[in-house]
Parts: C-alpha cells; structure tokens; sequence
C-alpha cells in the first residue's frame, strides 16, 4: 500500500514504480481497497489507458472504482465515455455515491448539457442527496456555465445548508454576470447567516465587483478589510 500513496505524490519518476507496484500486485488476490489504489495511482500519474486496463480487468469493481474513472474521464475530454460508465455502473446495480454525481455533473458542465444536469440531480434527490452541498455546488457551476444563473440562485436559496464552496459559487456567478451589488449583497449575507469567514475566493470574486463597481460602498471596504485580515 505504501508504495502505491508513494507513487501519488511524486509523479516525476514514479510510472516505473507504480508498473512495478501492479506487477506485485498481479503475484496474489489483491482487494478492491489495494486496487483502487492503485488505479488512482494511475489516474493521478496521467496514465488513463493503464487506469481503465485494470478497471476492465476486475472482477468486482465498486462505486469507489467507478467514481475515480468518471471523474478523470469527465475531466479530460472523455464525457460521452464518462456518461457511458455512469449508466453501466447503474445497470450493475451499484448506487452512486455524492462524489458520483458531482463527476457526472461536472462532465453535463464541459458538454453544457443543463437538462441533463437536472435530470442527474433529480436522480441524487430522489437517493438522499439533496442536501449534499458537492452535489448542489456541481450543478450551480452548471447553471451559471449554461447562462441560468437564476436556476443557480434558486438551488442556492433552497439549500438548508451551505458551505463556503457553494457561497464562492454563488458570488462568482453573479460577479461573471455583472450584478456588483447582488454580490456586495451576499458577500455580508455569507457573513452574517452563515457566519463563514472570508477566504481568497471570495475575495477575489468581490474585489472583481468592486473594480466594475462605479459606486464603491465604503462600509464594505472596511468589511472587506476585516476579512482579509481574518
């Protein structure tokens, strides 16, 4: 196990050490653990074609195995194939996880397939996920990518719990969008619903606001202030 988390952090060298890894591997009856090891190992080394010659070789891969190779898939310009293995997953029997939604939703991002989103998110609702905020942020970045920003912010009210991702989201989208004092507006709302402290995302989105912003309010200089200092 060691030597696959070794391979994972250094990436110059190391494709030689994660081949001999899996020769090790192949001498006796390794886990889906061990093997989605070392299938991440793979993936993180850029060696997709490696990764997905062992995800057809194992007899019994798991939602963890098939979660890794959508993701990547979904990254790196394979999305149709991304779908594909999304639905065999489920013919399989096997029930997606968040991290699996987030994938599929983030392969609809980079073919701007919004309907298909929603059809995706309506699957994660109906399994248990519609609280997860991973799941609600992917298709926020969707919406706003796809040009609905109001279907963005309508997922964003309805949220009964929001992370500092899903706020970095929100204020971005309407950052991109041009409404300077709707995101003036949730930059203090983050602040006092939430009580989130304000991170370099953040910043940055309402610094963006404030340099397109004719009318600069001071009072969020000083707030702005606050939270760079925090």
């Amino acid at each position: 196990m060691g030597g696959v988390e070794l391979c994972q952090e250094h990436l110059p060298c190391d494709i030689e050490l994660a081949k001999a890894v899996h020769a090790s591997i192949l001498k006796f009856e390794a886990d889906n653990y061990l093997l989605n090891a070392l299938i991440t190992a793979y993936l993180k080394l850029g060696l997709l074609s490696y990764a997905y010659t062992m995800f057809s070789g194992m007899c019994d891969p798991d939602v963890v195995t098939y979660t890794s190779i959508i993701s990547v898939f979904g990254k790196s310009g394979y999305e149709f194939q991304a779908l594909e293995l999304f639905f065999r997953m489920r013919e399989s029997g096997i029930e997606p996880n968040e991290f699996s939604f987030v994938a599929l939703l983030t392969a609809c991002g980079r073919m701007l397939e919004l309907e298909l989103g929603f059809q995706v998110h309506s699957m994660a609702r109906k399994l248990g996920y519609l609280s997860s905020t991973f799941v609600a942020n992917a298709l926020m970045a969707l919406c706003d990518k796809c040009g609905y920003l109001e279907d963005a912010l309508v997922l964003f009210d309805e949220m009964p719990e929001r992370d500092i991702a899903l706020w970095n989201t929100v204020i971005a989208g309407v950052v991109n969008e041009l409404m300077y004092d709707k995101a003036f507006e949730l930059f203090r709302d983050m602040q006092r619903v939430d009580g989130f402290r304000v991170d370099q995302f953040v910043l940055s989105s309402v610094l963006n606001a404030c340099a397109g912003c004719s009318a600069f309010p001071l009072p969020l200089l000083r707030e702005l202030k606050k939270g760079f200092l925090q």
